[in-house]
C-alpha cells in the first residue's frame, strides 16, 4: 500500500481533506513516511533485495566523498608517462581510498583535485577538535579545513558531520530580564580616569583544591590594572576597600579628608550633608577629575557590586563626579575591557602555573601584575606598557599647560609694553 498516491478523498484536495478529518499536514506526511518505510521493509523481507535509496530532504542523494585540493610546484614530474592514480595516491600517502574509482578528479601543472571519503574528513574534524584549547564551532572548523587542509567543503556539510558525531557547541540562550541598563554601551575614550571597569575572576589552587578570588579595577584608556584584590572570599567590604585604594592611587581624592567624610556608616542623608560641609577639603588633582570631568565605574550585576554597603559608598562619591553603572544582563561585551584582561590573565598566568598553596599563588600573582603594568606591551596603546602610556599622557598634558602659560605670559608682557608706550605718549 502506498499512500503517496491517495492524496484525494472523494474528490477533495489534500488541504480540504485534512481539514475535514481534522489532521495536521505535518502529521499526515509523517504517517505516510512511516507506512512507506514499513512497506519497503516488508518487500525486502519477502526476498526482494532491491530497496529504495535514502534521500535527503531536497531529494538528492548525499555524496560519500569530499573534494580536496593539493598544490605542488610541478605535479607533471610525478609519473608523467602514465595516468595511474595509484602512483599519485601512494606519493600523497593517502590510504583507505581504493573504494572510490574516481579518486583523481583533475590535475594541472600545480594543482591536483582528489576525492576523499567522508570518513577521512570526519577523522580530520575529530583530530582538530581533540587538540588542546581548541573549541571551534562548525563555521570555524569549515574555515580551518579549507585553509589548512585544502578541502573544498561547505560549512553546511561540516555542520552535518559534526551533528552526526555530536560535536556541535551548545547554543547560548540570551536572558531577557528588565533591569537598569548602562547609559552608554560603547564609549569612545579620550583620557585616563574616564571609564573604569571592575570584575571578579576565579583562580584555581591545585594543592588546596579550591578557588581563590581576584577582583581587578582596570583603566580602560591606559589598560592599567590600577588595583586588585586577592583572597579566599570576596565580600562587599573588600570591594569598597579596593575602590578606595584605586581612587587614592590615582590621586582623585585625598586620603585623610576622604576617610573623615566617607568613614561614616550612618544614613545616606547624613553622609550627603557631611560631604556638602567638607567638599572643599577634597584634593582633586589636575590629572584626575578637574574641569568638570567625570569618572564612570562600570561593573556587572554581581551581588558584591549591588550590595547596600557598596551602593551607599558609591552614592557619596557621585557628588564629586564619580558614577557607577551596571551592564545589561548576559551582555559581557559591555564589560569587554575587563573581560579581555581576564582572558590575558587566563592564558598568560592561570594556564601556565599550578600552585600548592594560597600564599604561593598570591606571590606569583603580585609579580604578574607588576609585569603586566610595567613590562607587557599592548597593541591597542601603540605597543606601550600601561604605566608608560599613562606617564606619556600626563607629560603631554603638562607640556601643553606650560605652553599655554608661556603664551599667556608673553601676551601679558606685550600688553604691558603697549600700555607703557601709551603712558609715555600721554605724558609727552
Amino acid at each position: 500500500m502506498n499512500l503517496t498516491l491517495s492524496y484525494n478523498i472523494k474528490g477533495l484536495s489534500i488541504n480540504k481533506a485534512l481539514k475535514t478529518i481534522m489532521l495536521a499536514k505535518s502529521s499526515f506526511y509523517k504517517i505516510i513516511k512511516m507506512i512507506n518505510s514499513a512497506d519497503n521493509s516488508m518487500k525486502t523481507s519477502k526476498g526482494n533485495n532491491k530497496s529504495i535509496p535514502m534521500k535527503s530532504k531536497r531529494g538528492r542523494k548525499k555524496s560519500d566523498f569530499t573534494l580536496k585540493l593539493i598544490s605542488f610546484d610541478n605535479i607533471d614530474s610525478l609519473n608523467s608517462n602514465n595516468n595511474n592514480q595509484d602512483s599519485y595516491l601512494n606519493f600523497l600517502n593517502i590510504k583507505n581510498i581504493s573504494t572510490n574509482p574516481y579518486s583523481i578528479i583533475s590535475k594541472n601543472g600545480k594543482d591536483l583535485i582528489i576525492s576523499i571519503p567522508n570518513t577521512v574528513v570526519k577523522n580530520d574534524i575529530q583530530e582538530l577538535l581533540s587538540k588542546e584549547f581548541v573549541c571551534y564551532g562548525y563555521k570555524k572548523v569549515a574555515k580551518f579545513l579549507k585553509k589548512h587542509i585544502g578541502y573544498i567543503i561547505n560549512h553546511k556539510k561540516v555542520y552535518g558531520f559534526m551533528k552526526e558525531m555530536s560535536l556541535l557547541l551548545l547554543k547560548k540562550k540570551p536572558a531577557s530580564i528588565g533591569i537598569i541598563r548602562a547609559k552608554n554601551r560603547i564609549i569612545h575614550l579620550i583620557r585616563p580616569n574616564e571609564l573604569w571597569q571592575i570584575d571578579i575572576k576565579y583562580l584555581y589552587i591545585h594543592g588546596e583544591k579550591r578557588n581563590a578570588y581576584v577582583c581587578t579595577i582596570l583603566d580602560c584608556f591606559t589598560k592599567e590594572a590600577i588595583a586588585f584584590y586577592h583572597g579566599k572570599h570576596c565580600l562587599n567590604e573588600n570591594i569598597k576597600a579596593l575602590l578606595e585604594e584605586a581612587l587614592i592611587k590615582r590621586n582623585i581624592i585625598n586620603f585623610s579628608n576622604y576617610q573623615l567624610i566617607c568613614g561614616n556608616g550612618g544614613s545616606i542623608e547624613r553622609i550627603k550633608n557631611k560631604i556638602k560641609l567638607n567638599l572643599d577639603d577634597f584634593q582633586i588633582y589636575s590629572n584626575s577629575l578637574s574641569n568638570n570631568l567625570t569618572l564612570t565605574i562600570r561593573s556587572d550585576n554581581g551581588s558584591q557590586f549591588s550590595a547596600k554597603n557598596v551602593y551607599n559608598y558609591l552614592l557619596t562619591l557621585s557628588v564629586i563626579g564619580i558614577n557607577h553603572e551596571r551592564i545589561h544582563v548576559a551582555t559581557p561585551e559591555e564589560d569587554g575591557y575587563i573581560e579581555s584582561f581576564h582572558s590575558i590573565m587566563h592564558t598568560e598566568f592561570e594556564t601556565k602555573y599550578e600552585f600548592d598553596t594560597f600564599e604561593e599563588q598570591r606571590d606569583h600573582l603580585i609579580k604578574w601584575f607588576v609585569f603586566y603594568n610595567n613590562e607587557r606591551i599592548h597593541s591597542a596603546i601603540d605597543y606601550c606598557t600601561p604605566n608608560e602610556f599613562y606617564s606619556l599622557y600626563i607629560n603631554n598634558i603638562k607640556s601643553l599647560k606650560d605652553q599655554v602659560n608661556t603664551e599667556e605670559k608673553s601676551d601679558s608682557n606685550v600688553n604691558d609694553k603697549i600700555n607703557d608706550k601709551n603712558i609715555a605718549i600721554i605724558n609727552k
